[in-house]
């Protein structure tokens, strides 16, 4: 072990989302930002991470000898993404260290060389993420590794993970080599991910049970095949969810099949998510030959994406209608067309109440002022959609005027959200932090007194022996010196 260990946990998780400025300064040598940017808190520590990430082993050693930010991370994102050279380095030269999610990371990504290399020269470990990572991700290998070297094990999380992503030969090893077993999470991922031939070997071999999430989630992503076996072979069945699932993402194949085998039918949510996400075929199925139908939530949304057709398909064959707020999504987002269909065809998108003084349409949300569209009714069409989209936008109570000017609202908003919730996270990690120095410092003023003064006991014990010496030299043959 050659550099001493700190105490301070740092978890990096990949993918590393850096911010712009980091990645621009990314683009360039450190030395062409850092004496203008140098900042030991944050940018200089994120630059350190951004470089083992990258594995930029040039501008980590520059920082090394210009910047004096320590950051743990940077050896944990070094390790994550495989570069063990980078890693190396900062052992031999840095005293950041890293923490458990170097090995977790390495595994994770199948970087075997790095986890063995951490677990002979590092003392972090890991934890019981390394394996249900790697078994997740498929890394049989080093899961087999972790298990013959290591303590930690795994979880539930691991068979759990091998199962859905379609990795049968990492789940037959974990059901021949550990115990934890797995959920009903196994048969459910795989399923819903259209992995037929491990359902099959789970279902011949094991005796784990699925839920109906597992024909579920196969029809909601199209994967017929899975199916069908799970309605030939299994017994959970399936919900609404099923047909609703498949229609809203216009796998129609499966709704037919759906709709003639099984009796679970669906809801009004098939035929809307259908209209919102622009499935014509399956919206036009489903209104021949199903009774559920939709709501008005259909066309208010189809309005909001701009799809004239389906408004116009809705408002020829089916009768829920809309609600203002389909006049107000497209006015609010210049869906000029709509918005006129929509008037030219609907009068209840804004209405006048008794002698108020303005005109407000039904969502609660928008209030639009009389002095501004009190003529309405009596102006061209043109002139009125465009009034109409004015005031929504001027108007409201949102006060959005632009674009730009929702992005920076909703950008303070969140601003002071994610400040609020990690406030007091934040203070515990820091005072975490400072703990953690405080007893390092005491520590090694501790471990330097114990050092210097068993050094000066032996220089005391050597110069001693070394003056006998020469003392006892000097006496005559006959005289012997005794110690005291």
């Amino acid at each position: 072990m050659s550099n001493f260990a700190s105490n301070r946990r740092v978890i990096v998780d990949a993918p590393i989302q850096f911010s712009e400025e980091v990645r621009q300064c990314g683009t360039c040598h450190p030395s062409k930002w850092h004496s203008e940017k140098h900042d030991p808190s944050n940018l200089c520590k994120n630059m350190k991470i951004f470089y083992g990430c990258h594995g930029l082993l040039p501008q980590l050693q520059w920082m090394h000898v210009n910047c004096e930010s320590e950051c743990v991370s940077a050896m944990d994102g070094a390790a994550t993404n495989g570069h063990l050279n980078v890693v190396k380095w900062l052992d031999a030269n840095c005293f950041d260290g890293c923490s458990t999610a170097a090995i977790d990371g390495a595994a994770r990504n199948g970087h075997l060389g790095v986890v063995q290399w951490l677990h002979q020269n590092r003392r972090e470990g890991c934890t019981v993420a390394a394996m249900d990572d790697a078994a997740k991700n498929g890394r049989l290998q080093i899961v087999q590794w972790l298990h013959a070297n290591r303590q930690e094990g795994c979880t539930l999380k691991a068979m759990n993970g091998a199962a859905s992503n379609n990795h049968l030969k990492v789940f037959q090893w974990l059901c021949q080599n550990r115990n934890e077993g797995c959920t009903l999470a196994a048969m459910d991922g795989a399923a819903t991910n259209g992995h037929l031939a491990m359902v099959q070997w789970m279902h011949s071999n094991r005796r784990d049970e699925c839920s109906a999430q597992a024909m579920d989630g196969a029809a909601s992503n199209g994967h017929r095949n899975v199916v069908l076996w799970l309605h030939e072979n299994r017994h959970e069945g399936c919900t609404t969810a099923a047909m609703d699932g498949a229609a809203g993402n216009g796998h129609l194949e499966v709704v037919k099949w759906l709709h003639q085998v099984r009796s679970e039918g669906c809801t009004t949510a098939a035929m809307d998510n259908a209209v919102i996400n622009g499935h014509v075929n399956v919206v036009k199925w489903l209104h021949e030959n199903r009774s559920e139908g939709c709501t008005t939530t259909a066309m208010d949304n189809a309005a909001g994406r701009g799809r004239l057709d389906a408004v116009k398909w809705l408002h020829q064959n089916r009768k829920e209608g809309c609600t203002p707020a389909a006049t107000i999504n497209a006015a609010s987002k210049g869906f000029l067309e709509v918005v006129k269909y929509l008037q030219e065809n609907f009068h209840h998108g804004l209405k006048r109440e008794g002698g108020s003084q303005a005109i407000k349409v039904e969502n609660p949300a928008v209030s639009v002022g009389s002095d501004s569209v009190q003529d309405l009714p009596q102006v061209p069409e043109d002139i009125f959609i465009r009034r109409l989209i004015s005031a929504l936008r001027v108007n409201s109570e949102l006060e959005v005027k632009d674009a730009a000017e929702l992005r920076a609202r909703i950008r303070t908003e969140v601003t002071a959200s994610i400040q609020a919730e990690l406030s007091s996270k934040i203070r515990a990690e820091e005072e975490a932090m400072v703990i953690a120095e405080c007893v390092e410092a005491k520590l090694r003023d501790k471990i330097r007194v114990e050092i210097q003064a068993d050094i000066k006991a032996k220089m005391r014990s050597e110069i001693r022996a070394e003056l006998l010496a020469k003392v006892q030299h000097l006496l005559p043959s006959s005289g012997k010196f005794r110690e005291c």
